[in-house]
Formats: structure tokens, C-alpha cells, sequence
């Protein structure tokens, strides 16, 4: 009976003390998970290219006049200095237009609407 004793309490005392193990953390809930540690930046470039690509005006026509030369992009007309989509028109010539947005030049030709950035 006395072994019975003896062992009943050596299995309570080792219950005990698995219990504080299985307390003790296994990891580190302040530290940052992996995926959003270091983000992707080549990801984001085309993603902005790909925004950039979809918003980019069409030219449709060009309008010379010694006043005041004119376009049509998209479905707006628009004079030296007006604004479409964040693109400020700069200057007009016979079939293209220059823009600029975010300090970066753009031309848009007449022939297919082609974009050449300066």
C-alpha cells in the first residue's frame, strides 16, 4: 500500500510538472512573421507599371492654332496646361503631345497612340 501511495503521488508531481513545460512558450508572439518582414519590392514596380499602363491616356487628334494649340485625349479636349488623369499637357506639334506626371516627360503620338517617355 505504501508503494501505491508513493507511486500515486510520483505521478501527480510529474503531471504537475509537464504542465508548467507545456506553459513555457514556443515561440515569440512579438516577433514579425516572415511574410510581411521583408515586402516584395520587385512585385510592387510592376503592379505601379501595370496601374500606370491601364490610366495612360489615347490621343485622338491634334488642333494647331498660333492662339492656343488643343488636343483630344480620350474623349476630352485639351489645351497647353490642361490635366487628364495626372498628366499635364506641355506642348502640342502636328500628330503628338507631351506630357508630364510626377516630373517624368511623355510623348504621345497621333500614329497608334504610341508612348515614348523622354
Amino acid at each position: 500500500m505504501r508503494f501505491v501511495v508513493l507511486g500515486l503521488a510520483m505521478s501527480i508531481a510529474s503531471l504537475a510538472y509537464a504542465g508548467d513545460v507545456s506553459d513555457t512558450l514556443v515561440f515569440n508572439p512579438f516577433n514579425k512573421p516572415e511574410v510581411l518582414a521583408t515586402p516584395p519590392k520587385v512585385e510592387r514596380k510592376k503592379e505601379i507599371q501595370a496601374v500606370e499602363q491601364e490610366v495612360m491616356p489615347k490621343l485622338r487628334a491634334t488642333l494647331m492654332s498660333d492662339a492656343v494649340p488643343m488636343v483630344i485625349v480620350d474623349e476630352e479636349m485639351l489645351g497647353v496646361g490642361g490635366d487628364i488623369n495626372g498628366y499635364r499637357l506641355l506642348s502640342v506639334e502636328e500628330g503628338q503631345a507631351v506630357f508630364e506626371k510626377l516630373g517624368k516627360r511623355y510623348t504621345l503620338k497621333l500614329e497608334g497612340s504610341g508612348l515614348e517617355s523622354e
